[in-house]
């Protein structure tokens, strides 16, 4: 049976309204750049959060605390807020780098939550002072 065609008018006249309908009910596709972190590259914290929950299976160190959890493995450390802390959906990964005799470690966070909770992740992060990393 052949495929029939119409004329492409109707579908033009259709298309900018099925856009907005998409775009309002949060259907649109996502036409920004993955965010990245670590050199990981990510479109949400939360699917950022499962892909690292993926490979903690595979032998890194998870713990599991009140206020965040941390997933360990590969030279990396990230520290995820749970829900209930004021800076959630935050993160802060820690990556080794061996620079000859040495090493360094860059540190980066992404906080989505309450303002003063994202200033105080980030300068805690940044200070190397991960022992509270998510408490207020």
């Amino acid at each position: 049976m052949p495929f029939k065609t119409g004329p492409l008018r109707p579908c033009a006249i259709l298309l900018p309204r099925l856009l907005a309908i998409c775009a309002f009910l949060g259907l649109a596709p996502n036409t920004t750049s993955a965010a990245q972190l670590c050199g990981r590259q990510f479109d949400s914290l939360s699917q950022l959060y499962l892909d690292l929950r993926n490979e903690a299976a595979r032998g890194w160190r998870v713990i599991e605390r009140p206020t965040h959890v941390i997933l360990a493995g590969d030279q990396m450390i990230w520290a995820f807020a749970r829900d209930s802390q004021p800076a959630y959906p935050a993160v802060a990964c820690l990556k080794v780098i061996p620079a000859g005799d040495s090493l360094n470690a860059i540190v980066q966070t992404r906080c989505e939550g309450r303002k003063d909770a994202c200033d105080a992740v980030d300068a805690k992060a940044k200070g190397q002072d991960w022992s509270n990393l998510f408490g207020e």
